[in-house]
């Protein structure tokens, strides 16, 4: 959006803040936003009312139901093809391209990757797959206990406990990179501003990165969350009571039961947040250490140093990171419809 010269809120609070030095204007800008945000998902709650979580699980007889296909004639087809290609074109193949040619002419200018180019994508393959790793620990663990607390009526405590930590779980991936960012900036420094003992320890986790892996855990786990929650309601709740009547734990239900069942939705959810995290950039360039580049955050800074085409090359390596679960997922589409 800065790039193309679009202001919106996010870039008014990341500026407020940068440019202006007003880290209280930013912050009170980002509530503001908080604020409406929180109000958005109150009324689509309420738009969409509460529902037995039962009915999302599968029956014990696992029917399927196919979905009836509607053979268009030779001239419809045509149009269908190419109505559904010009989004495709316009929004992925020709920039791809472009950005192809641009890096192509920065390598045979430098004939070499620089090392920072080499650090940067070593950084985000680390934080990506640190990420992707605690996310969908996570993640597993909320959706598994969201599945325990399926079948208890809904007035109970743990049933309200179950759902609140669920909710709290799903904000993350609503709420702008920009303001989760600044608001884990501002309470780390407030812990170490006020607290002696902590201000060691909140130093530690901005400088050493591990502030950014917990902004990228509270953004993402969403994305893990309701992947395998929706591998879980594949799973009949039948089999978790035949495990409970033959006196299995949870936890062995888990790991025995559950967990082979949830291989490809877990997969499927190590991609997406490792893919996020690759190209994730407002939280980056807030809680980034210093002298510590992603790939993004150097496409960003080559981009705004007017550098596009070493802005180009990060920018290729990060479109086809995301091109490896599209195919991944395509993949098992056609593994499943040919069965």
């Amino acid at each position: 959006m800065e790039h193309l010269g679009i202001q919106t809120l996010t870039i008014g609070i990341y500026d407020t803040w940068v440019v202006r030095g007003s880290l209280i204007g930013a912050a009170q800008m980002a509530l503001a936003l908080l604020i409406f945000i929180g109000a958005l998902l109150y009324f689509e709650r309420l738009q969409r009312g509460s529902k037995s979580d039962t009915q999302y699980y599968a029956p014990i007889g696992g029917q399927k139901h196919e979905i009836a296909r509607f053979i268009l004639s030779p001239y419809k087809s045509i149009a269908a093809i190419f109505t559904c290609f010009i989004p495709l074109a316009l929004g992925f193949l020709i920039p791809f391209a472009h950005l192809i040619y641009l890096a192509n002419h920065h390598l045979q200018n430098t004939s070499a990757l620089t090392p920072n180019f080499i650090k940067a994508a070593e950084h985000s393959v680390l934080l990506a797959g640190g990420a992707g790793v605690i996310v969908c620990a996570i993640g597993l663990f909320l959706a598994f206990g969201n599945r325990l607390v399926a079948h208890i009526r809904h007035h109970s405590l743990n049933h309200k406990i179950a759902n609140l930590f669920t909710q709290i779980a799903a904000l993350g991936y609503a709420i702008p990179a920009t303001i989760l960012g600044l608001g884990i900036l501002i309470t780390l420094a407030q812990i170490g501003a006020y607290i002696d003992w902590a201000s060691s320890m909140s130093l530690v986790l901005i400088g050493s990165g591990a502030g950014l892996l917990f902004a990228y855990v509270v953004r993402f786990l969403p994305l893990a969350f309701h992947n395998l929650e929706a591998g879980f309601t594949r799973i009949a709740l039948s089999q978790d009571m035949a495990a409970r009547s033959l006196g299995v734990g949870r936890l062995q239900m888990l790991r025995k039961i559950h967990i082979p069942h949830l291989r490809a939705p877990l997969m499927v959810a190590a991609l997406l947040v490792f893919v996020d995290v690759m190209k994730e950039l407002p939280a980056t360039l807030i809680l980034r250490p210093f002298n510590f580049d992603t790939l993004a955050s150097l496409a960003y800074t080559q981009a705004s140093l007017g550098q596009l085409e070493a802005a180009a090359l990060p920018a290729c390596m990060i479109i086809i990171v995301g091109l490896v679960p599209i195919l991944i997922l395509l993949s098992q589409l056609d593994i499943r419809a040919n069965k």
